[in-house]
């Protein structure tokens, strides 16, 4: 499971300094007045000014009972409150008058409650959203920010969680099935034979498809360029996925590129496919990017090295050539 400190979902430090104290968690003369003026009993006070604080700073309710004392301590001292207890905290989390109190504290601080309205709609928005992210972190900071913007409450966090979870297997689903449908019987069959092992081979069809190529020479550019032969055999009349999103895209042939045959075996059949595809055409991309590389390579060096020859040829030729005597004028004429 995704862990919640990999999103920008809001939550609780573990310690608190004395400085993070008083530029988060201080209460305002504004916000102590609201509080004196709408409650009289010290404990409610205490408990409805802590979560006012709570909600300021996460933008959801926590039971107080599981907060840090430290931090319930000094938000009380900071108006001259008595701190409640464990007890007493834990009391009033199982209080009718905590629902009370939360609505209140949503429409001082100008925010809506979730559960009321906003599950369809950031259910469809997480559809969206999945449409171009893969990762689960990157999903639930979607809608972790979109709900701020909303001024909604937020919801737990494994609400967000397994909301990103369906999403994803929803959109990816509908992309198996996209490409499984373009897929003809013979496609799927030369799909299949990758998954054979050979009788006499070392590695499989589907580990041959992962070759990188070797250093630029003669040779191994000859064996490379047979693979990116069979290669392009392969890809033929493959389905274009240019419709998925470069993110999903990535991933997915990152995840296609880290299964091994057995792995790839126990795949349900339209993920399988689907990610074969992908890493048939990213694998046949790479491949022709390498090439030209390497070939740009040798032909530099090549270039390196009759420069050098050029030069070691000039200062060959002038350290032997004889080097011409120019007579004086007149020289002649005067021996004759």
């Amino acid at each position: 499971m995704t862990g919640i400190h990999e999103t920008a979902y809001p939550r609780l430090k573990g310690d608190y300094s004395e400085h993070d104290l008083a530029a988060i968690y201080a209460p305002t003369e504004e916000e102590w007045l609201f509080v004196r003026t709408h409650y009289r009993q010290a404990n409610q006070r205490a408990f409805v000014l802590v979560q006012l604080k709570l909600l300021q700073r996460l933008g959801y309710f926590v039971p107080l009972s599981s907060l840090p004392g430290v931090l319930v301590k000094y938000i009380c001292n900071c108006v001259g409150l008595k701190t409640p207890n464990k007890a007493e905290l834990a009391k009033y989390d199982q209080s009718g008058s905590k629902t009370l109190h939360h609505q209140q504290l949503r429409a001082l601080v100008g925010i809506r409650d979730f559960a009321a309205d906003g599950e369809h709609r950031l259910a469809d928005q997480a559809v969206q959203v999945a449409q171009t992210k893969q990762e689960l972190p990157d999903i639930i900071n979607v809608l972790v920010e979109s709900l701020i913007q909303q001024r909604y409450e937020l919801p737990g966090f494994s609400y967000l969680f397994r909301l990103a979870r369906k999403s994803r297997v929803f959109v990816n689903g509908q992309i198996y099935r996209r490409v499984y449908q373009q897929l003809s019987p013979i496609l799927v069959a030369r799909l299949d034979r990758l998954l054979e092992n050979k009788p006499g081979q070392s590695q499989s069809a589907w580990d041959s498809l992962k070759q990188e190529p070797k250093q630029p020479n003669v040779r191994a550019m000859t064996q490379y360029l047979q693979h990116i032969i069979s290669m392009m055999e392969l890809a033929e009349d493959l389905p274009n996925l240019g419709g998925i999103a470069i993110a999903k895209r990535n991933q997915m042939v990152w995840e296609a590129r880290a299964l091994d045959l057995a792995q790839l075996r126990q795949l349900k059949p339209l993920k399988r496919y689907t990610l074969m595809v992908l890493l048939i055409q990213a694998q046949l991309k790479n491949a022709m990017d390498d090439i030209a590389e390497s070939f740009i390579k040798i032909i530099r060096n090549l270039h390196n090295a009759a420069e050098e020859r050029l030069k070691q040829y000039h200062l060959e030729a002038g350290s032997t050539e004889i080097p011409r005597r120019v007579g004086r004028p007149g020289l002649r004429s005067q021996c004759r």
